[in-house]
């Protein structure tokens, strides 16, 4: 059965791989996929969108060559001196109509497909670049009837028939129209100057490729399609934000315009996406069959590789249940050069030694045995050593010895406060000086009049979190270095303050002083202090600190010879600052913290904060939190649960206003939302049964 299954483990091998293998060459497939169709649709669009460009341009200059022509027209000497005879006789008229047409033939030549300049008199008077023209009252038309009406100083007609020849020809045209005055008079007008163009040359310049497009139009200022092919709908809406992005997609496809030409007319085109993809799906077939091929020789060449790996496997794994029948002389020879042959000769070795690490197991679990029996009779229990010093107490103040009952009741404080087993390798520096003054009560006991010694600490930084037993050892150093051995009394200052961002903490004494050699033993790491309470030596005190907050925090120690011996900790500011371990009773005076600002993304009003007390075992946090008027916690759950006693305001939350002196309690997971309400802020207690976090929901995960 276990043969069977070690022949199954070569294709179960195979097929995992081949899956991989082949989920990795699809997910690359698809990107690869992704990237051709993304790349294909940014080219042609890039491609259209510099075809729309040019062919604006182009209509562009066509305009501004009309209007340029128009201009130079309206400014011409002999136009308008012939056009503004008086009471002239027939000869002139007629000399002054053929000057005029002369004049204006001039200008046809200036740009490919103007068809005929036309100046329509304000007396009815029709002058024309042509010799030869039929006779047209172009008030009678409806294109000339539209642009009067519109009111336009100046302005494009929609496509209309060309005035026609004598012969009858005549073409679709679209005429520039401007109103013509006297230079001299220029509330005099004259007429109106028009400006026909040849239409197909319009519609040659447009002319688009449409194989990709579902239709293109040539939109004039009104909207009015002057050029339209295939399907192509957009209203004024679409078009303005399409010629303001340059590209907008819509259902069918994407809508690239330009609004550069004159006149508000506007160049608008639809790439179809079916012809997008269709441009990107060769490509896609391509590498398709170039990522099957692949997959196919990875397959072959895993297979081969498998196979190699799996026959040295099955062969330990055989091994391994002869060992498991307790046959420890097996053995296995592999050859592989790789980490398979020294599997082998580990399992060689590791069969060899089973039976001696088995006996010396089995020794040593004797010996660890008897080790800790002997440790539980060496313990004493620290009740025993109170209710005795106790008894020492009472008997020396029925003896009326009070120096030795204080002497014991300062040995049985200290003993309390360095027996007591913590939980946390963190303490405050209120508690850590605490114990270093019921220690220097015993020193002052001890050496009499040898020494004094001045704390100076703020009220605020007593809560500030340290490292438990950080501090004694340096009093220690300084009494037994530096000031038992001077003759004179000596003295010993503790001085702890803020700088910065840094809690400060220094050990000074006027002892002897210590020498370089025996300050560089004093400092190393594994040096302990025989002659005091604890055997932590200042070198593990600075490693301590070292490793628990690093740079730029640390402990020095100087000393010079008949000088000051100064000690000194750098230790983080603020890290828990306020926030009290749970070993001790503390009354907090609230109003002397201060409050801290928190921010989040979800919320652009800042919160504020006073931490009070956090659980290192358990994660509980107790807060005082100050929600701002109009602040609001968007929906989020947590998962701790967690309750709020409004202290001052009412706090607003999904469940409805919670008044000052009420309490509302949220178990873990809770869905929901809170805050101030939009009059007053809110202050409330913070209570958490485990560490706090929060996480906000998704606009799915909302509660409807």
């Amino acid at each position: 059965m276990k043969s069977r299954r070690r022949g199954r483990l070569h294709f179960r091998l195979i097929r995992v791989v081949v899956v991989l293998v082949s989920v990795m060459f699809a997910a690359f497939f698809l990107l690869v996929v992704r990237d051709v169709f993304v790349s294909t649709q940014r080219r042609e669009i890039e491609n259209m969108q510099t075809q729309v460009s040019k062919t604006a341009q182009q209509i562009t200059y066509i305009q501004q060559t009309l209007q340029n022509i128009s201009k130079l027209i309206v400014y011409n000497d002999v136009v308008q001196s012939r056009i503004t005879l008086q009471d002239s006789n027939a000869g002139e008229k007629l000399f002054a109509a053929r000057s005029v047409g002369s004049t204006l033939r001039e200008y046809l030549h200036i740009l490919d497909g103007v068809d005929e300049i036309t100046i329509y008199t304000t007396d009815g008077k029709t002058l024309t670049s042509r010799y030869v023209r039929g006779d047209l009252d172009p008030e009678k038309t409806d294109w000339f009837r539209a642009f009067l009406d519109s009111g336009k100083n100046s302005g494009y007609t929609r496509v209309h028939r060309s005035i026609p020849w004598q012969s009858g020809y005549s073409l679709d045209v679209i005429s520039y129209i401007v109103n013509y005055y006297a230079i001299d008079r220029v509330n005099d007008k004259l007429g109106e100057l028009i400006i026909s163009f040849d239409f197909s040359k319009l519609t040659e310049i447009v002319q688009m490729d449409t194989t990709i497009l579902n239709g293109y139009r040539l939109l004039d200022g009104d909207g009015e399609a002057l050029i339209s092919e295939g399907t192509l709908n957009v209203t004024p809406e679409e078009l303005a934000a399409c010629v303001e992005s340059g590209v907008m997609w819509r259902k069918n496809g994407a809508l690239v315009a330009s609004g550069e030409m004159q006149e508000g007319w506007a160049l608008v085109c639809e790439i179809s996406s079916w012809a997008l993809i269709r441009r990107a799906a060769t490509s896609v077939m391509e590498i398709f069959f170039v990522f099957l091929g692949m997959l196919v020789l990875a397959a072959l060449l895993l297979r081969h590789f498998i196979t190699r790996i799996v026959n040295p496997i099955n062969e330990l794994s055989a091994a391994v249940e002869n060992v498991g029948r307790g046959d420890l002389n097996v053995r296995v020879a592999i050859h592989t050069g790789d980490e398979i042959e020294d599997l082998a000769d580990a399992f060689n070795k590791m069969v060899g030694d089973i039976d001696t690490l088995l006996r010396e197991s089995v020794e040593h679990e004797k010996k660890l045995q008897q080790i800790q029996t002997e440790n539980l009779m060496l313990q004493i229990n620290p009740h025993f050593i109170y209710n005795t010093m106790n008894s020492i107490v009472y008997m020396a103040r029925m003896d009326g010895n009070r120096e030795i009952a204080d002497f014991t009741n300062t040995f049985i404080s200290l003993l309390q406060s360095t027996l007591r087993v913590r939980n946390s390798i963190y303490s405050t520096l209120g508690e850590e000086l605490r114990i270093v003054q019921y220690y220097l009560l015993l020193q002052e006991y001890r050496y009499g009049n040898k020494f004094t010694y001045e704390i100076r600490c703020p009220e605020e930084l007593k809560d500030c979190r340290i490292l438990s037993v950080m501090l004694q050892p340096a009093v220690e150093n300084s009494i037994f270095h530096g000031i038992a051995p001077k003759d004179s009394p000596g003295r010993l200052e503790i001085e702890a303050r803020q700088e910065n961002e840094t809690l400060v903490i220094t050990v000074t004494d006027d002892g002897v002083g210590i020498s370089p050699e025996q300050l560089r033993e004093i400092m190393r790491e594994d040096y302990t202090q025989n002659t005091g309470i604890h055997k932590i030596g200042i070198g593990n005190v600075r490693k301590r600190i070292q490793e628990m907050y690093g740079e730029p925090y640390a402990l020095t120690l100087e000393s010079e010879q008949g000088g000051l011996d100064p000690c000194r900790y750098q230790n983080p500011y603020g890290k828990e600052r306020g926030v009290m371990i749970m070993e001790e009773a503390r009354i907090f005076h609230i109003q002397n913290l201060d409050w801290v600002e928190l921010h989040s993304d979800h919320c652009p009003i800042p919160l504020y904060d006073k931490k009070l007390v956090k659980d290192d075992r358990t994660g509980m946090e107790i807060n005082v939190s100050r929600y701002p008027k109009g602040y609001n916690t968007a929906w989020h759950t947590h998962t701790c649960s967690h309750g709020m006693l409004v202290l001052e305001g009412k706090l607003r939350t999904h469940l409805g206003l919670v008044e000052p002196g009420d309490f509302v309690w949220f178990p873990e997971g809770t869905k929901m939302e809170h805050g101030a309400t939009a009059e007053e802020d809110c202050t409330v207690l913070f209570i958490t049964n485990a560490p706090f976090d929060i996480s906000y929901l998704s606009d799915a995960e909302i509660p409807k």
